[in-house]
């Protein structure tokens, strides 16, 4: 792992504590905090993670502090979720 993208996590971490999230935003980073620091495959972690916060962003607007996580967050893992992207 980078250190961007370890960067993007430890600021993950603090967001979780963040008390102007909303309680939604709160536990899908926490569910993805806890996941990570399971040893799960931080790739596939973030591809859940742009997912679920698209998704939220689409029922209501994300509190201030997560649009620039979301924003990192899609910069780093740019296509990782894309079906036809292929590496071999």
């Amino acid at each position: 792992m980078n250190s961007q993208k370890q960067q993007l996590w430890d600021n993950m971490s603090v967001l979780v504590t963040d008390n102007t999230l909303s309680e939604m935003e709160k536990e899908i980073l926490g569910i993805a905090n806890k996941a990570l620091r399971g040893g799960l495959d931080e790739e596939m972690i973030a591809i859940d993670l742009k997912h679920e916060l698209s998704f939220l962003s689409s029922n209501q607007p994300l509190s201030k502090n997560m649009g620039p996580f979301l924003t990192e967050l899609s910069r780093l893992y740019l296509d990782y979720d894309r079906r036809d992207n292929m590496s071999i």
